[in-house]
């Protein structure tokens, strides 16, 4: 149904022939034997998909730092935003 929206949106046509020529050409290439490379497909994009997530955390855990709480000014103020904005 989305690619017969988005063809009646972009070339203000009607949405049915899109929808049909799609399925029955999702239909031909399932029939010729899209189902097993789809699977393989899928599972190839799942490791990817877990050994992305797996890097982004790592990273994430070994570059996040808590915010500081003492003080790192030698005048006594804190750096940082305050209420008066940065200081410095």
């Amino acid at each position: 149904i989305t690619i017969g929206s988005l063809f009646q949106f972009f070339v203000n046509n009607k949405n049915w022939p899109i929808m049909i020529s799609v399925g029955i050409l999702t239909m031909m290439y399932t029939s010729y034997g899209g189902t097993y490379i789809s699977i393989l497909t899928d599972q190839l994009q799942a490791i990817l998909t877990i050994t992305l997530i797996f890097v982004l955390f790592v990273y994430t855990a070994a570059t996040f730092r808590a915010p500081v709480d003492k003080e790192l000014s030698a005048v006594g103020g804190p750096l940082g935003p305050n209420k008066l904005g940065y200081s410095a």
